[in-house]
């Protein structure tokens, strides 16, 4: 696959092949300056050299379909005709909104898999984790009504701040958005969320969550009103783990099931096998 881009201005290499294609990881671009597959009127080209404007730039991407995975870090669980499920990594945001732009899953996607897609949920940009984009207007629309009547079942999985004394719990209150975050309000939304402990890490724990509802940035905020952050949530905790330590690790809705393991960051304890991706 190759794209081809125009350069405006005098820019460094590297940096424009990463703003040209934002959604393909670092080191996965410095591989194909090594492999010499980014070039400059048919020459290759190394990261650190500076491109002149108006100059024409070639980049040769491997099979996308095969290497979705390596090329953008967001592995590829499952499609059919109606529906694509990915394992979102940490740091990439589901799509573009108000102040985001270019580095996205959708945009990954429909670039590099030549799909036209339609958002049917979403994770915060540093959750990682199963999620999944309708490929046609049926099929958005029968998966969009199973979350609007809370028939979906999601689980995910977080390491917090702190160890619970309980083994287990539900929180239930009403959250309401606030400028770009959420707050517990009488006048908002109701938001319910069961937690269970799985393991104690030192001064951390690791929790299996399910939610009954999907309001924004639910998971963190119930956790951290009860004493316990998610580690690395820069929000509603106190950040500073390199990445927020919460993964959607399995989804269930219609016919399907999928399961995301755990990114290597979180794997402190083995969480028992799944299939993978199935359907029932």
């Amino acid at each position: 696959m190759k794209f081809t881009f125009t350069t405006n201005r005098k820019i460094r290499a590297e940096r424009f092949c990463s703003e040209s294609l934002p959604f393909i990881r670092r080191g996965f671009l410095q591989k194909l300056f090594r492999k010499k597959e980014i070039k400059v009127a048919s020459k290759p080209v190394k990261a650190d050299s500076d491109i002149p404007a108006g100059s024409s730039v070639e980049i040769f991407l491997p099979d996308a379909q095969k290497n979705f995975g390596l090329l953008t870090g967001c592995e590829i669980l499952f499609e059919d005709k109606d529906l694509i499920a990915f394992n979102k990594r940490s740091g990439i945001t589901m799509h573009a909104g108000v102040a985001t732009h270019g580095n996205t899953l959708r945009e990954a996607a429909e670039k590099l898999l030549k799909l036209s897609l339609v958002v049917i949920h979403r994770i915060d940009k540093a959750t990682s984790g199963v999620v999944i984009f309708a490929k046609n207007a049926n099929a958005a629309r029968k998966l969009e009504d199973e979350f609007r009547k809370r028939r979906v079942k999601k689980t995910y999985y977080a390491v917090v701040e702190g160890i619970p004394k309980e083994t287990e719990g539900e929180i239930i209150s009403k959250l309401e958005k606030h400028d770009k975050q959420m707050r517990i309000s009488e006048k908002g939304f109701s938001a319910e969320t069961h937690w269970k402990l799985v393991k104690k890490l030192g001064k951390n724990a690791l929790l299996e969550v399910k939610i009954l509802t999907g309001r924004m940035h639910q998971i963190r905020i119930h956790l951290a009103s009860i004493g316990f952050p998610v580690v690395g949530d820069e929000i509603y905790g106190n950040g500073g783990s390199g990445r927020m330590l919460l993964h959607a690790s399995d989804l269930e809705i219609l016919k399907y099931k999928f399961h995301a393991d755990l990114p290597q960051e979180m794997e402190v304890v083995v969480i028992p096998a799944k299939a993978g991706i199935q359907k029932k």
